[in-house]
């Protein structure tokens, strides 16, 4: 496991089991565990990401934006959860995306900002919706923000 991500100290994290991570958010207004779950689909080799806040019942909360003032330590501790999972899974892709159209935005934003990190260990590409039930896959590069983008891949090099 990295320690830093951007000169950021990483959170510690445990795997929970084959698919699923779990750390907690400890910064600015509370303690928040969060998790990471690997769901593959009903595609053959690609496998959906699914992150968010811990909620009392075991859910999953991907719609909260807990504003804990950790954002590049959850982002990087993310990375290093993806990072490992496809250490042990060859040829898989992993798809994730916003659950409104401001966050899918704001992950293009990020894979954007440090796309040259994130190439280092991945290939990136973009889900874009293309006409009426129809999308195509395209590599991350020539996706720009008019593009209809509905969900991210990334795939181990």
């Amino acid at each position: 496991m990295n320690e830093k991500f951007m000169g950021t100290p990483l959170y510690k994290y445990e795997k929970q089991n084959q698919v699923s991570y779990s750390f907690v958010s400890k910064e600015r207004r509370e303690v928040i565990t969060k998790i990471v779950q690997f769901t593959p689909t009903s595609i053959n080799g690609i496998f959906n990401l699914a992150y968010g806040d811990l909620l009392p019942e075991g859910d999953i909360d991907d719609k909260s934006n807990s504003n804990n003032g950790d954002m590049i330590k959850v982002l990087g501790t993310v990375i290093e959860i993806v990072k490992e999972f496809t250490n042990t899974k060859v040829n898989i892709k992993i798809l994730f995306a916003g659950n409104t159209a401001v966050r899918t935005k704001l992950y293009y934003r990020i894979l954007k900002n440090y796309r040259q990190m994130f190439e280092k260990d991945f290939i990136l590409a973009a889900f874009i919706k293309t006409g009426i039930k129809k999308y195509a896959e395209i590599p991350f590069n020539e996706l720009d923000e008019k593009s209809n983008c509905v969900a991210f891949f990334i795939k181990r090099k």
